[in-house]
């Protein structure tokens, strides 16, 4: 039997939180955990399309972290 409920998209600031946890893992709170979470942070406080473009520090394709088509379909 085939699904047709939609799959949720991921948030638009996925990529930003996934930087900053793969950052503590890190330990480098001044190089790598302070300024990750400060780009997580702006991202939440930014509108819509109108967020940070400073680097990823941690993550080399932050599109993989925004792609709808990798989040499993919720259970029935």
């Amino acid at each position: 039997m085939d699904d047709q409920r939609p799959v949720p998209r991921p948030h638009r600031c996925n990529a930003r939180l996934e930087d900053f946890i793969q950052a503590l893992f890190t330990l480098e709170f001044r190089d790598k955990i302070f300024p990750t979470w400060g780009n997580f942070r702006r991202c939440l406080a930014s509108e819509p399309g109108d967020e940070p473009q400073d680097a990823y520090l941690m993550i080399d394709d932050p599109d993989r972290y925004l792609d709808g088509n990798r989040m499993r379909r919720p259970p029935k």
